[in-house]
């Protein structure tokens, strides 16, 4: 059965930190690039929200038994397969995946304006996993 707790809490950082992106993504791309308390803490959020959103995808994906996921985007994947997201979410939320692996391992060779586009273009995006998963759990 789907946990509702562990579901709205992890809801809840991801609206906390898309929130502060949002925030943060409202200043001009060179005063976000070059303010490294900015950009480090924009990408920090943006990590934070991808981790919320893999957590309930890999919950979600047990707790419907759609198999073992192999990589964070697999589970992405599997969701929309059942149908629980939209194929279109889907396809959109696999280069979130890949950011957020970028904001782990790559996070020495990071271009901070790609950041600041992320946030100011397509936090839409994650926004809509919420809202799927809010239609889901209500």
């Amino acid at each position: 059965m789907v946990s509702k707790s562990i579901i709205l809490e992890r809801l809840e950082s991801l609206d906390q930190n898309l929130a502060l992106a949002k925030k943060l993504g409202k200043n001009s791309m060179s005063v976000f690039v070059e303010s490294i308390e900015i950009h480090m803490l924009a990408e920090r959020c943006l990590h934070l929200a991808m981790e919320a959103i893999l957590d309930i995808s890999n919950h979600l994906v047990s707790e419907y038994n759609l198999g073992r996921p192999q990589t964070y985007a697999d589970s992405i994947e599997k969701l929309a397969e059942a149908k629980i997201i939209s194929r279109k979410l889907g396809e959109k939320l696999i280069p979130w995946v890949g950011f957020r692996n970028l904001l782990v391992h790559g996070y020495l060779k990071l271009d901070h304006s790609k950041t600041h586009q992320a946030i100011s273009k397509d936090l839409k995006t994650l926004e809509a996993f919420k809202k799927a998963v809010q239609k889901l759990i209500y």
